[in-house]
C-alpha cells in the first residue's frame, strides 16, 4: 500500500490541476511516481501508464454526487484521492 504524505499530495494535486496539455516533466514525473506505486498500475508497461499520466485529470463532486450508475458502459478509471464512495453496497476510502 503507498502512503501519501502532504508533500506528495500537495504535488499532486498541483499537478492534475493543471490543464493536461500545459503540464511540465515535473508534473508528469509526479503523476507516474504516484500512480506507479498503486497496486493495480503495478503489471502496467511505462509506456501506457505515461499515457495515463499525460491524460489524468483531476474532478471534484459534491457529497451524494452519481458518477455513473450500475449498468453504464464506463469510460474512465476512477482513483479516490478523498472522500469516499458507496459501491455494490460497500463504502470505499482512499488509499493510504
Amino acid at each position: 500500500m503507498f502512503e501519501m504524505n502532504s508533500s506528495t499530495n500537495s504535488r499532486l494535486y498541483e499537478s492534475l490541476t493543471r490543464h493536461p496539455k500545459l503540464r511540465s516533466d515535473e508534473d508528469l514525473t509526479a503523476i507516474y511516481n504516484y500512480l506507479r506505486k498503486l497496486d493495480i498500475f503495478q503489471c502496467i508497461h511505462d509506456g501506457p501508464l505515461r499515457t495515463i499520466c499525460r491524460n489524468a485529470r483531476l474532478e471534484r463532486h459534491p457529497a451524494n454526487y452519481v458518477l455513473f450508475r450500475k449498468g453504464q458502459v464506463a469510460t474512465c478509471w476512477y482513483i479516490l484521492l478523498s472522500g469516499s464512495v458507496f459501491m455494490n453496497k460497500q463504502i470505499y476510502l482512499p488509499v493510504g
